[in-house]
C-alpha cells in the first residue's frame, strides 16, 4: 500500500484486535491527512515511524468492548456446593466476608450461610411472620413465597411471588414486599424488618394501563405455572430503584416483562404509595425472569420457563448479560440438572464473584433431602477469585498542541471487568 496519497477531511477507521479473549476497538481519526503509509500504520499502529515531512493529527483511542466478554466458550460453572437446611435458595443477598443470607419459598425463615457450604451458620430472628400478619390483619400466615431479593445500602428488599398457589387458590401472604435492615458483617450479620410490609403492589400493577397487554387481572386468577399466570421471581437494585421481573406471564411476542419500582424506600413508610415506571420487555428466548442482578454497567439474568423446571416439556434455563439499550446476550452456560433461581453478587469491585443458587426441591433423587446446591459462574481458564486481572502493554500515541509532534507512551491496559468467579 505504500505510495498511496490520500486527502480527506475526516477518515474514521475501526480495527478489531483479539488478545486472549479480550476485544480491543481501535478508532483512528485523521484530519487533513496526507500520509503515504496510512494503511500499514492502521493495521500495525506500533510500527508507525514519524517522518519530518508528515503533518498529521492522529488520536489513537484504545478501549475495551464490554461485548468482548460474551463468548459461550468463555463461561462455565464450578463444581456444586451443597447448602443444608432448606431445599432451595429462592433469593439471597451478600452480607460481607463470604457470607450471604438466603430465603426459601417453603417458609419465611432467613438463613445465614458461608459460601463454602454446609449447614447455615444460623437462622436469623427477623420477625417476618409477625410483620406480615400485622400488615394483612391475619392471625397466622403460611409461606410468603419469597422469590427475589435486592440490596440498597443497608436495606435488603424481599418480594413474594404475588401469585396464587398451584391449585390457583389466593394467598394474600404472597402479595408482599418488605425490607430488612442489615447490621453487622459476615457471620455477625443481623436483620430486622424495616418499616412496614407493603401489600398493595398487585393493585398498583393492575391499575397501570401500560401493563394492559399482559392481562394481569386475568393472570392474577391463574396458577403461577399456568400459561398466562402471574408469578414474580426477580428483584434487582438499580441506582435506588428496583426492577421487578416476571417469570410469568410472557408476552405474546415471547418477551419477558420487567417493571421498575421507582420509590422502594418510600413504600415501606406508613402511607407510602408505589410509583411504577415505564415497563420493559426483554427477549430472553421465550423464557421469563428467574433472577437478575446488577453487574457493573450491565445486568446478569437467569431466565427460566414458566412451567416447572423438571417438567417433561420445560425449556432449559439460560443465562444472559444485558446492557440497557442493547439486546440481552446469551452467555452460553449449560446448567445441566440445576434449577437456577437466584443470583448473588458476593463482594465488591475486582473481588466480586457471582454465586447462583438452585431450587432442588423437585430434583429427581434429591426431593427428600433438605439441601440445595450453589455454583460459581466463572470464566473458563480464569485465575481464582481475588487474583489480579492480567494486564497487557500497548502503545498510545499522544500529541502536543501543535498536532505534529508525538511521543509513544507505554500504558498498562487492564481488560474489561471479567466474571472471574471461581471460589477461593
Amino acid at each position: 500500500m505504500r505510495g498511496c496519497n490520500l486527502k480527506s477531511e475526516v477518515i474514521s477507521s475501526h480495527i478489531l484486535f483479539k488478545n486472549k479473549g479480550d476485544q480491543v476497538r481501535t478508532t483512528l481519526y485523521m484530519l487533513s491527512l496526507d500520509f503515504s503509509s496510512l494503511f500499514w500504520s492502521a493495521i500495525n499502529p506500533l510500527s508507525f515511524v514519524r517522518r519530518p515531512e508528515h503533518s498529521i493529527m492522529l488520536v489513537l483511542v484504545i478501549s475495551l468492548s464490554a461485548c468482548a466478554a460474551i463468548s459461550a466458550a468463555q463461561f462455565s460453572l464450578s463444581a456444586p456446593i451443597l447448602f443444608e437446611g432448606a431445599v432451595d435458595g429462592s433469593a439471597g443477598a451478600d452480607v460481607g466476608k463470604g457470607f450471604f443470607v438466603a430465603a426459601t419459598d417453603e417458609n419465611n425463615k432467613l438463613r445465614l450461610y458461608d459460601v463454602k457450604g454446609g449447614p447455615p451458620r444460623k437462622t436469623l430472628e427477623v420477625g417476618v411472620d409477625a410483620a406480615v400478619e400485622s400488615a394483612l390483619g391475619l392471625k397466622k400466615v403460611k409461606e410468603c413465597d419469597l422469590e427475589g431479593a435486592a440490596k440498597i445500602g443497608d436495606l435488603i428488599f424481599w418480594i413474594g411471588s404475588h401469585g396464587r398457589d398451584k391449585a390457583a387458590k389466593k394467598k394474600k401472604e404472597r402479595q408482599v414486599l418488605l425490607a430488612t435492615k442489615l447490621t453487622g458483617v459476615g457471620k455477625h450479620a443481623k436483620l430486622e424488618v424495616a418499616g412496614r410490609v407493603y401489600t398493595q403492589l398487585i393493585d398498583d400493577l393492575l391499575r397501570d394501563s401500560a401493563l394492559s397487554p399482559f392481562h394481569l387481572a386475568k393472570a392474577a386468577t391463574l396458577g403461577p405455572n399456568d400459561k398466562g399466570g402471574l408469578n414474580i421471581e426477580s428483584l434487582a437494585a438499580d441506582h435506588g430503584k428496583l426492577w421487578i421481573g416476571f417469570r410469568n406471564p410472557i408476552g405474546k411476542d415471547g418477551r419477558a416483562l420487567m417493571v421498575p419500582l421507582l420509590n422502594p424506600k418510600e413504600v415501606i413508610k406508613k402511607g407510602g404509595k408505589a410509583r411504577l415506571g415505564e415497563p420493559m420487555t426483554l427477549d430472553l428466548g421465550g423464557l421469563g425472569f428467574r433472577d437478575m442482578v446488577r453487574w457493573h454497567d450491565s445486568f446478569l439474568i437467569v431466565a427460566g420457563d414458566f412451567v416447572d423446571r423438571f417438567g417433561p416439556a420445560a425449556k432449559p434455563s439460560r443465562a444472559f448479560l444485558w446492557k440497557p439499550g442493547t439486546d440481552p446476550k446469551d452467555i452460553g452456560v449449560d446448567f445441566g440438572d440445576l434449577n437456577p433461581e437466584a443470583i448473588i453478587v458476593m463482594g465488591d469491585g475486582d473481588n466480586a464473584r457471582i454465586l447462583i443458587l438452585s431450587d432442588d426441591g423437585k430434583y429427581p433423587g434429591r426431593a427428600d433431602k433438605n439441601a440445595f446446591r450453589g455454583v460459581w459462574l466463572q470464566q473458563a481458564g480464569a485465575p481464582a477469585a481475588g487474583a489480579n486481572a492480567p494486564t497487557t502493554t500497548s502503545t498510545r500515541l499522544l500529541f502536543s498542541a501543535s498536532y505534529n509532534r508525538m511521543r509513544p507512551i507505554a500504558t498498562e491496559i487492564t481488560p474489561a471487568k471479567r466474571i472471574t468467579v471461581s471460589p477461593k
